[in-house]
């Protein structure tokens, strides 16, 4: 019985309840394995709107129906994090070059594929690789300003850093 409330302990302090995502605060010592990440981070389009419109009943069920849709599309190697709110982040090793790109328009796709709720929801994404002997909080930088490019051009897309225009 000790080592059930221990587990249970455990799964509430690094795992998010709503999604069973790798929390935010405990993500850096899950990735010390890892050389070469890469990085996905989405975020629901037009979720404030969601809750606003439909209650957060309805936004709570978006959000796990999204993370279900994430996992379903990603290796179980691979490290989910539920970032903020409606952001997610999926930190990848392995892939190279347009793979994970490739990956991130899988997992757009996957979620805008049919309604959630009966509510038609998207998903813009941001994407990097990380640079040799680049911080992984830099790569995440990086896929962040590639997922504010996707917003602010429309939505429902991915965007590659590494396409980007920096000017």
């Amino acid at each position: 019985i000790i080592k059930s409330i221990y587990n249970k302990i455990f799964k509430q302090y690094y795992f998010d309840n709503m999604t069973s995502f790798l929390r935010r605060d405990h993500y850096e010592q899950k990735i010390q394995k890892f050389s070469n990440m890469d990085v996905i981070i989405c975020d629901i389009d037009h979720f404030k709107s969601i809750n606003d419109t439909y209650g957060h009943d309805v936004g709570d069920i978006v959000i796990e129906q999204v993370a279900k849709k994430i996992r379903n599309c990603i290796r179980k190697k691979d490290i989910a994090i539920r970032w903020g709110g409606e952001e997610f982040v999926i930190i990848f090793s392995g892939l190279n070059g347009e793979a994970i790109k490739n990956k991130a328009e899988q997992i757009r796709k996957a979620v805008c594929h049919e309604p959630i709720n009966q509510i038609n929801v998207t998903l813009s994404c941001g994407c990097a690789n990380q640079h040799d002997g680049e911080k992984i909080i830099d790569t995440l930088e990086r896929a962040d300003k590639a997922l504010y490019l996707s917003k602010s051009s429309g939505r429902n897309q991915v965007t590659y850093h590494s396409e980007m225009k920096i000017e």
